[in-house]
């Protein structure tokens, strides 16, 4: 697998009235919004009410575009009214860049067995409905919240706000700092990210994310572990070009 690396953000309502053209411009390659969070087809309200705009403004500007779903869940039943609630925020769009749940409320389960099998059931719910799932987690909760050994078949999203992603484990994107100016973005801070993986070229391909393949066909299975276990090696291979540079 080549080896990549785009520069992107991840916002929600809070970032205002984002200019996704000009975020573009500034060298933002991608960007990852929040649908909602919590029971939200139940309690509408949770929808994140810039998700739509987001979606349709970084469309006409040529961005790829992923999203994700803040959990609150404390068992399997809450968690499955989350997925669905999060699968309502996504019908009828496509996405280029994968969807996530993000797990980091300091109200979770503290059981890992508990806390895993709530982020299992989430994903696999997600990934049954044809989309291509991963999690956002922080360096400390992969380490010591979750089994990540029962949950390798899931992307990886890890916030290390640093200048090294020091997580042991395979994963395709990075998130490296909470306090970045985008040109485009009003707010005084936002999310900053980098994606190691042709995201876009494998849902597409797969007619994942709402995509369908050239034989209109979707939902194909995609190896994430594979995938992530190759591009680590690639991404290997770019850092070690990356000090030769320095």
């Amino acid at each position: 697998m080549s080896t990549i690396k785009l520069k992107g953000m991840d916002v929600s309502e809070f970032q205002g009235a984002i200019h996704f053209k000009n975020a573009k411009k500034a060298g933002m390659e991608f960007a990852i919004a929040r649908a909602g969070y919590g029971s939200a087809i139940k309690y509408p309200s949770q929808y994140d009410a810039k998700f739509d705009d987001y979606y349709k403004n970084a469309k006409n500007a040529g961005m790829p575009f992923g999203a994700y779903w803040y959990t609150y869940a404390k068992d399997i039943a809450a968690v499955k009214v989350e997925a669905d609630s999060f699968l309502a925020a996504l019908k009828g769009k496509t996405f280029e860049m994968p969807v996530f749940i993000d797990v980091e409320d300091a109200s979770l389960p503290t059981n890992k067995a508990t806390l895993t099998e709530i982020v299992r059931t989430f994903c696999q719910r997600v990934e049954d409905a044809g989309y291509y799932i991963g999690i956002y987690a922080s360096l400390s909760w992969l380490e010591n919240r979750l089994d990540m050994s029962k949950l390798e078949d899931f992307d990886v999203w890890v916030a290390q706000w640093n200048d090294t992603c020091d997580y042991k484990g395979n994963y395709g994107v990075w998130q490296y700092t909470s306090s970045g100016s985008v040109t485009g973005v009003p707010s005084d801070c936002v999310d900053l990210d980098y994606a190691y993986i042709d995201y876009p070229s494998v849902i597409k391909r797969a007619g994942l994310n709402g995509f369908s393949k050239d034989d209109g066909t979707t939902g194909d299975h995609v190896d994430i572990k594979k995938i992530l276990e190759m591009i680590a090696h690639a991404r290997a291979d770019l850092d070690a070009a990356e000090k030769l540079l320095k």
